[in-house]
């Protein structure tokens, strides 16, 4: 048995010794030492330390009030002073996780203001939606909307964010209305950079089934505020959702000439979120098309990984998902299926516990995909099958009815028509309902194939047909 080191025991005893030592205390001498340790560290500290010891700070203004029946509100605002410093400082090095716990503490705090709280809450549910705590992450911004009743630039802003929650895990009904209200209380105080916002992202809910002419036609207000306001960021993100109407109407060359020049432009302007986005959204654009396959596919991967780094780096857990699930839809094309089936295995726990049902879908069907090409269709049929029951009930449509038509071709490929056809056509049900008319056709040309058509295998997960 390994005994351990002196040392070891001399510290552990030591922070025993100390520890017992405080609590032998009587409260208010206790909160008198925590006052002069506060006076004494304010008073010394050079301006360099002070962000990286404001939490410390911060606990010793607590705790100087803890135990002591007088009310000293000058400790308390110096509490929350520090509190709010050592929450910027931790969103600036990426330490997202504390520096939502901060934010909360800051909302709950006796001395903050209603509009500090509002404020602090905002933070707080950006923060937890972007490292996956999407429940918690909710009620924060729903707390900032209530707090903010009577404040229309706040509650604007909890709006956004709310609603740029709902978007993102694709609940259009409620994103829509949060933005279009954020949008009317933005415009009633005259608040341009606010409305600018609200339009740019509530454009990202409502451009999904429209033309690339419709969608170009929907950001020119947009674009035109950015312009008269200097907001580069607005305008690369809003070239961004033009490239991503481009390839959703399967317009992949135009794709790849809007989201080269949203990535300029965010990458001058610093902004790394969505630069990480529009990384992602130009790599699956780039497997889309049929020029340069292995390029594309070579670039892709790059364009994948460096979206993953850039995404962990800044602590946003939603986004890392679609990167690993494009990075198992690379390396499944490239014939490396164990690499492949890892990613779509990370990206399913991920996308799980973020709750992102469109890459939990595309994960489970990246995995199915995998095991068909290593030939074992039973584990493929349950993988699509598990991907359907996790997203059946999310309102994103796409995914769902991607899953439904991986799962149809590869019954059909088994002979098992009657079936294959009635999965198709309830993915087709899926693509009407949600007027989703390039989705629509594909599935009509996929059931009649079923049909009337000899299906074959064809990599990536579609088919081609040869008639009878």
């Amino acid at each position: 048995m390994e005994l351990p080191s002196a040392e070891f025991v001399y510290l552990f005893r030591h922070a025993s010794l100390r520890d017992a030592a405080y609590q032998l205390q009587m409260p208010s001498e206790r909160a008198r030492l925590h006052e002069l340790a506060l006076e004494c560290i304010e008073a010394t500290l050079p301006e360099t330390s002070i962000d990286t010891m404001a939490l410390e700070l911060a606990d010793h203004a607590r705790d100087a009030q803890t135990g002591v029946t007088r009310l000293n509100d000058t400790l308390a605002r110096r509490e929350l002073a520090w509190l709010q410093r050592a929450a910027a400082f931790a969103e600036r090095e990426y330490q997202n996780e504390s520096a939502a716990e901060l934010h909360a503490r800051i909302a709950g705090h006796p001395a903050a203001q209603p509009a500090a709280q509002a404020d602090a809450l905002i933070s707080c549910g950006m923060l937890r939606w972007f490292i996956g705590r999407r429940d918690a992450a909710l009620d924060a911004l729903t707390r900032a909307v209530r707090l903010a009743a009577n404040d229309r630039a706040r509650r604007a802003t909890a709006l956004i964010e709310r609603g740029v929650l709902y978007r993102d895990v694709r609940e259009s009904y409620a994103a829509e209305a949060d933005l279009r209200e954020a949008l009317r209380l933005a415009q009633t105080i005259d608040n341009e950079r606010l409305q600018l916002r609200a339009l740019g992202n509530l454009a990202t809910v409502i451009d999904r089934g429209l033309s690339t002419a419709d969608v170009v036609q929907m950001y020119e207000p947009v674009l035109a505020l950015a312009e008269k306001l200097g907001v580069k960021a607005a305008i690369g993100v809003s070239y961004g959702q033009i490239g991503a109407a481009c390839m959703a109407n399967n317009e992949h060359d135009g794709a790849v000439e809007w989201l080269e020049k949203s990535l300029t432009i965010l990458r001058e302007t610093g902004d790394r979120l969505n630069e990480a986005a529009m990384l992602s959204t130009l790599a699956a654009a780039l497997m889309r098309r049929e020029r340069d396959v292995r390029g594309d596919l070579a670039r892709a991967t790059d364009l994948y990984r460096r979206s993953l780094a850039v995404n962990a780096e800044i602590g946003n857990t939603p986004q890392c998902c679609s990167a690993l699930v494009g990075l198992s839809s690379c390396y499944r094309r490239m014939g490396m299926l164990e690499e492949a089936r890892r990613y779509a295995r990370d990206a399913i726990q991920l996308a799980s516990e973020v709750g992102n049902p469109e890459s939990l879908a595309g994960a489970w069907r990246e995995l199915g995909r995998v095991q068909e090409e290593l030939g074992d269709e039973v584990e493929a049929e349950r993988s699509f099958s598990y991907g359907v029951f996790a997203v059946q009930d999310a309102p994103e449509h796409r995914s769902l009815a991607d899953l439904l038509l991986a799962l149809a071709t590869l019954l059909a490929r088994r002979g098992a028509y009657a079936d294959a056809t009635q999965h198709a056509e309830n993915a087709l049900a899926l693509a009407v309902e949600n007027y989703d008319g390039v989705l629509a056709d594909e599935i009509r040309a996929v059931i009649d194939g079923f049909r009337g058509e000899v299906p074959l295998p064809r990599s990536g997960g579609t088919i081609i047909r040869r008639k009878i």
